[in-house]
């Protein structure tokens, strides 16, 4: 019975051995490809879609037009002049970073507001935080060159113009700074959370970029259709509206 009990016990820790050498290898399995989904979703945050800059189809005006759906109307002027980066393809980018920030930090509502661990309020359309508000040297150097009475104006060309400083630096990379600050993004020392806040940013970019394609493909559709009409009749007598061009495409249609 001993003997018989040895065999039994040497079968038995063999097959123990080998079910824990197994499970040690299938989790060391689900761990590699847990890190790498981790490496493939931090990669696709890394990365903004900037098809629209290169569409010459896609005008500034096209990224104006669903920009003004979003951002209240008296802050239009200020959004339009302080996103203006030089030239029409690097406008485009950066109003659409602007538009996309804005949206997700506080859908285009002043109402929004924040607690910090620290204390601090991260408030307003683009929540930024009461430290640098309260802070002259901040304000004085970000807010606009000329005299604005409206406060929450003034707010807005802060926030784009330090952006704007932070992108000049660090590019796309600016989120990072911008919502962690930049002591940290410079340490490495960005939380998971900043990461997230980059994804959804860029989901934003997104969900944009495809309002003001579209935008420009109607636009392009109805100058068209209003270049057709001109073969028939000069231009003195073409006195449709693009609502009536639209109701003349709906009728030919049916």
């Amino acid at each position: 019975r001993k003997m018989f009990a040895g065999i039994d016990n040497y079968k038995f820790l063999n097959k123990v051995k080998k079910g824990i050498k197994m499970n040690n290898l299938i989790k060391r399995l689900i761990g590699i490809f847990i890190l790498i989904l981790i490496n493939l979703n931090c990669a696709n945050a890394e990365v903004f879609n900037d098809a629209l800059k290169y569409d010459s189809n896609v005008s500034l005006n096209d990224v104006y037009s669903v920009a003004e759906k979003y951002v209240p109307n008296y802050l239009m002027d200020s959004f339009k002049e302080y996103t203006d980066m030089g030239n029409e393809n690097e406008s485009k980018y950066f109003a659409i970073q602007i538009l996309s920030i804005g949206y997700w930090e506080s859908g285009w509502k002043i109402t929004k507001s924040k607690v910090n661990k620290d204390g601090s309020y991260d408030v307003g359309y683009m929540m930024l935080n009461t430290k640098n508000i309260s802070n002259e040297r901040f304000m004085d150097i970000y807010g606009p060159d000329k005299n604005i009475d409206n406060d929450l104006e003034t707010y807005l060309i802060v926030c784009i113009n330090f952006y704007k400083e932070l992108y000049g630096r660090y590019e796309t990379d600016a989120v990072y700074a911008y919502n962690c600050g930049e002591g940290r993004y410079i340490r490495n020392k960005i939380p998971k959370s900043t990461y997230i806040y980059k994804q959804r940013v860029k989901e934003c970019i997104d969900k944009f970029n495809k309002e003001i394609k579209n935008a420009s493909d109607e636009r392009i559709r109805k100058e068209k259709f209003l270049k057709s009409l001109e073969k028939f009749m000069p231009k003195k007598m073409i006195v449709c509206s693009i609502v009536d061009a639209k109701r003349l495409v709906q009728k030919n249609n049916k």
